[in-house]
């Protein structure tokens, strides 16, 4: 109803992400990092993150997002991670061009909050293990 097959959004899936890492429950899993544009002379971890891919389709978001942690030459886990978005059909039909924006930006961060969840459990593994030091 609102141009489903004929709107096109664009995300700012790199804003996402860093909103997402602000977000007081990740951030307390970060609070040692800080964010870098270039790491140069930086002798702590590094989370590199990487976007595989990223669509929306099917009423929802689909990412693949590759994490890795580096502590100088030494690459301490680099994990790949893929989630999918709630689906927001009601919201893209019934809502037109404003609720659309907002399903889109629904659904994405719903695959990112999924992806993160499982990056933070497995960087957590890894501290706990004494891989950082």
């Amino acid at each position: 109803m609102g141009g489903y097959y004929t709107t096109e959004w664009e995300v700012e899936l790199g804003k996402m992400i860093d909103a997402t890492f602000q977000n007081s429950d990740v951030y307390q899993s970060f609070s040692l990092y800080k964010k870098v544009i270039e790491p140069k002379c930086f002798s702590g971890p590094v989370i590199v993150v990487e976007v595989d891919s990223y669509t929306f389709t099917a009423c929802q978001a689909h990412t693949a997002i590759t994490f890795t942690v580096r502590q100088g030459d030494q690459t301490i886990m680099a994990n790949h991670y893929a989630a999918v978005g709630k689906k927001q059909c009601g919201k893209m039909y019934w809502g037109g061009t404003f609720l659309m924006k907002n399903a889109v930006q629904q659904s994405t961060k719903d695959a990112l909050e999924k992806v993160l969840t499982l990056f933070v459990k497995d960087l957590s593994a890894a501290t706990s293990k004494n891989a950082l030091n």
